[in-house]
Parts: structure tokens; C-alpha cells; sequence
């Protein structure tokens, strides 16, 4: 994996404000200025106060996503910004579509806080030895975007807990999830889908990574990795049959053009974590962390209300254009996929009395 350092982020920081500047595209979406991360911003004050119209008191957090413009990650970073307006503890510069870092360079970006926050699945965390985070990757685990939001509240209970857990293991602190909307199948080509055994054989793309494919694997799919930029083309050429994703995502990245019917499987209901890098909230006081816990929170609320919004919007929108919309058997996908998971080697690092908890909970 390529790593890239704080000062190679500032450079390229620097040089996308010189792009604003003339004109040219920067891939910011977000106030422009200098990507410095907070520690970097604590030690050089003097220089900065007279580069910057930040004051040395406002530490200016960088983030980054991988996805697109549309995307429900960029959404949120637009959110972000707009929760932090007229804060005097932060501001916020916001790079999207992998101008920084590829999706898959994104949690070691953050591990060696070469950004400041990063929006990861809990896949990452699993991929990267923390077997136990499996259980929060699963299909059917969680049975509304309203119980995650519950679950991973920075005030409760289990979310300071799961965040305390993260930090212990990895070094770095996730404030709250957020929704990315609901993960579907869709399909290039029509075909009836009641449950799991109609997608027997079938080669549906999932995200890179071990605890991707086991997704697909647990809805009954042919799973393969590919990259997000290679799909379109995939689903077109027939290359792939198929490919699960969220709904906003997946029309942000006009799936729509090639796809002919979409099955409301609703296998996840997609959510990544707000993290900020260990180094970042260790030099945090109590007031900082949590005035960027509430700006945070806050983004989220608005975000996730947007989000879902514009899941129906993206639904009604296909069906229009004359995408066969499918709902199948979803309680015999939610009993293949949970006996997968159950039976899995994995299960074993779960903790199962909060899976217990949860899925009672939900049902």
C-alpha cells in the first residue's frame, strides 16, 4: 500500500488552492486553504497565523472520502461544514473522490494521521485484525438506519464502548456512525429474484476485502472484488452480472444506465463511522471534544435525514425510467444470511450478547 505523508497532503493541499485560484477543478468540496492536520497546526502557530486567516486557536481538520460527488459520504462532509459555520474551535477542509486517497488507503491514511478524519465501515477494522467487528459487517444485523444511529450514539452507553474499544486497538477515536443509505442488489440484466437460491451463480461485484465478499456470499451471490471506478463498465460488457451497493452511491455512479432491474434485498443498512486520527483528539482538551462531537452529531442528523429522502427519490426515479423494481422474500434472506454468519469462523470473536441484544432489539 502506498503510504503518503502529512507533508505530501500538504502539498497537494497548497497546490489544489493555487488550481482555485486560476480556476482549475480541485476536487475540494469545502473551504479551501491549507490541508494542515490539528498537530501539525499546534506546533507551527506562529507561521500559520500569518499565512492564514485562521486563527491559531481554530484547528482547521482535513478529511477525505473516495467517493464521488453525490456520494453519501461527500454529503456529509458538505454537512459538516455547514454545522461548523461560525464555530471558533474548527474548520473544516473536505477532499472527495479519492483526491488524497484511494478507498482502499483511506484507514492506513488515518492509522498514520496523514489526514485528520476519515469515514470507515466497520470492515476495515475487521480486515485490519479486529475479528470481533465482523458481527458489525453482517447482512441483516441491524433492522433500521434508527437502531445504528441508537447503537453508535456518542452518548450511549454502547457507543462509547465500541469507540473506546476502536481507540484502545487502532489509536484513533469514531465519534458516531453515519447512513449511507440501504445496500440492494442490482441486476444488469432481468431476472426474478424471490430468495437467495434465484442469485445461485450469479457474479455480483462487492467492495474490496475479505469481509465484502463473505457479504456477498452471506445473500447468496457469486461475490467478486472489483474497483469502484471498473463497475460501470463491468455491469455494461457483461464482464459482471450484477453488483450490491448503496442506493446512493450506486446512482451517483449511474448504475442506473446499465442496470435493468434492482431487487430491494435491503441486505445492510449501510453505515460508516466518523474517526479522528489518535494523534488529533489526544491533543484535544474535554471542550474541544466535545464541541467536535456536536458538530459532528449534529452534521449527521441533518445528513442521514437527507439521505434517506433521496433513497426514495433514487427508487422512484428508476422505476419511472422503467427499471424493474423487485421486493423479494426478505425474511429468507435475513434466515440464509444470519445461519451463514452463525456458522462462520468468525463468529466465534463475537461478542453475543450484544449480537443478542441487537438482533432483539430489531426484531
Amino acid at each position: 500500500m502506498k503510504k503518503v505523508n502529512r507533508k505530501t497532503c500538504f502539498g497537494m493541499a497548497v497546490l489544489t488552492g493555487i488550481l482555485m485560484l486560476t480556476g482549475c477543478g480541485s476536487g475540494i468540496s469545502g473551504p479551501s486553504g491549507n490541508a494542515q492536520t490539528a498537530t501539525e497546526q499546534k506546533t507551527d502557530t506562529g507561521k500559520e497565523q500569518a499565512e492564514n486567516s485562521i486563527s491559531s486557536e481554530k484547528l482547521n481538520l482535513v478529511t477525505t472520502t473516495s467517493q464521488v460527488t453525490g456520494g453519501s459520504t461527500q454529503l456529509l462532509q458538505e454537512a459538516i461544514t455547514a454545522a461548523a459555520e461560525g464555530n471558533e474551535m474548527f474548520e473544516f477542509t473536505h477532499y472527495d473522490n479519492s483526491t488524497l486517497f484511494k478507498s482502499s488507503e483511506e484507514f492506513q491514511a488515518l492509522m498514520d494521521h496523514d489526514v485528520d478524519i476519515a469515514f470507515l465501515p466497520t470492515s476495515y477494522l475487521y480486515d485490519n485484525g479486529a475479528l470481533w467487528c465482523d458481527m458489525y459487517s453482517m447482512t441483516y444485523l441491524f433492522n433500521s438506519p434508527r437502531q445504528i444511529a441508537e447503537f453508535f450514539d456518542p452518548y450511549s452507553e454502547t457507543g462509547k464502548a465500541f469507540s473506546q474499544k476502536v481507540y484502545d486497538e487502532f489509536h484513533f477515536w469514531p465519534i458516531t456512525s453515519f447512513d449511507l443509505s440501504t445496500r440492494n442488489i442490482w441486476l444488469a440484466k432481468d431476472r426474478d429474484v424471490k430468495t437467495p437460491d434465484d442469485l445461485k451463480g450469479v457474479l455480483c461485484r462487492v467492495p474490496n476485502g475479505a469481509s465484502w465478499v463473505k457479504m456477498g456470499q452471506s445473500i447468496g451471490v457469486s461475490a467478486t472484488s472489483l474497483d469502484s471506478n471498473e463497475v460501470y463498465l463491468g455491469m455494461q460488457t457483461g464482464t459482471i452480472e450484477a453488483q450490491e451497493n448503496n442506493m446512493i452511491v450506486s446512482y451517483a455512479n449511474a448504475l442506473q444506465e446499465v442496470t435493468e432491474t434492482i431487487v430491494l434485498t435491503g441486505h445492510q443498512y449501510n453505515f460508516n463511522l466518523v474517526c479522528v486520527a489518535g494523534d488529533v483528539w489526544d491533543t484535544l482538551n474535554d471542550g474541544q471534544k466535545e464541541e467536535l462531537t456536536r458538530i459532528i452529531v449534529k452534521a449527521v442528523r441533518e445528513n442521514d435525514a437527507v439521505i434517506q429522502a433521496k433513497e426514495a427519490e433514487i427508487i422512484k426515479e428508476c422505476e419511472e425510467k422503467g427499471i424493474r423494481i423487485q421486493t423479494p422474500d426478505v425474511e429468507a434472506f435475513k434466515t440464509y444470511a444470519r445461519n451463514f454468519y452463525l456458522a462462520s469462523e468468525e463468529a466465534k470473536d463475537w461478542d453475543m450478547d450484544t449480537y443478542n441484544e441487537i438482533i432483539s432489539a430489531g426484531d
